[in-house]
């Protein structure tokens, strides 16, 4: 298939952009949050930190992941589920 008639999800230029857009707002909300520019009202430790949401983020991205991979062992069906 050519890179035109893909979907705009799927072109890799359109893609890239995307990840550089990304990765962008999230350099300005790690910038925004070393700056002074709001006042911080922490609840947990990990706040007080420098970049304390992001570490906190990833974190739970990981927990997701492996939260995942157990659902899907307890979901997953044979191959051959519908032949039977």
């Amino acid at each position: 298939m050519s890179e035109r008639k893909k979907p705009w999800v799927e072109r890799t230029s359109r893609t890239e952009k995307a990840f550089s857009i990304l990765a962008l707002f999230c350099m300005l909300l790690f910038v925004a949050d070393i700056v002074p520019v709001y006042e911080k009202h922490p609840h947990f430790a990990i706040e007080y930190w420098y970049g304390g949401y992001a570490l906190m983020g990833a974190g739970f991205v990981v927990v997701l992941i492996f939260a995942a991979l157990g659902w899907r062992q307890l979901v997953k069906r044979k191959e051959d589920y519908y032949d039977d």
